[in-house]
């Protein structure tokens, strides 16, 4: 995870452990539409079948380049340790024949009830409109299932149809940032954060 801060106020402890607790639970992935199941050491060979192919994992950071089997496989193995603290999940999504089209996944810092959101769809699913559906709905999922309080988003400076589904979705660009890769590069992205009470707002016209 690669916040810029965390200079945000700490919840209680009871708070931050339910977080924890809704992680673990994987609770309200049914939500998510589709047929997902959460990451686990038989689903790393697909995984690496669709991320394999650089229109999938170009924009990806947290996987080391080049894809590789071990560097998939070194990943898998850390999201679903996250799991196991209660720090995050990974969702794999599968088509109605079962092949894996894609997958979200969620890193939260429990202490500061905060959450960040990435995944992937198979290159043939992209610019169907399959995204910023599956990105609202995981953003609801955060809020109402997990409980943070607030997501943190970051994009490739020019990874321009990730910034436009963001914006779209109500998010506030906070400036650049460098976020660190896996093998100690940086790669310059944009910053975003949205609030709760600002996304229910923005669902209900509010705003």
């Amino acid at each position: 995870m690669s916040f810029p801060r965390l200079d945000w106020a700490r919840v209680s402890a009871s708070e931050a452990e339910a977080i924890r607790a809704a992680l673990r639970a994987a609770r309200g992935i049914d939500r998510l539409g589709g047929r997902r199941e959460v990451l686990a050491e038989r689903h790393i060979p697909a995984l690496y079948e669709l991320v394999r192919d650089p229109a999938v994992s170009d924009p990806i950071y947290v996987i080391a380049k080049p894809v590789t089997p071990a560097s998939v496989a070194a990943w898998a193995a850390e999201m679903i340790a996250a799991q196991g603290r209660g720090e995050g999940l990974t969702l794999m999504n599968f088509d109605v024949e079962g092949a894996l089209i894609g997958f979200t996944e969620a890193l939260v810092c429990p202490d500061f009830a905060a959450g960040e959101i990435g995944g992937a769809l198979r290159a043939d699913h992209q610019g169907r409109g399959e995204g910023p559906t599956g990105f609202v709905a995981s953003v609801d999922w955060l809020f109402d299932e997990i409980g943070v309080r607030r997501i943190a988003l970051t994009a490739a400076t020019d990874n321009l149809r990730s910034q436009k589904m963001i914006d779209r979705a109500g998010f506030v660009r906070r400036g650049e940032i460098d976020s660190p890769r896996p093998d100690g590069s940086i790669r310059r992205s944009v910053y975003w954060e949205l609030e709760r009470e600002v996304w229910r707002q923005v669902k209900s016209g509010e705003l």
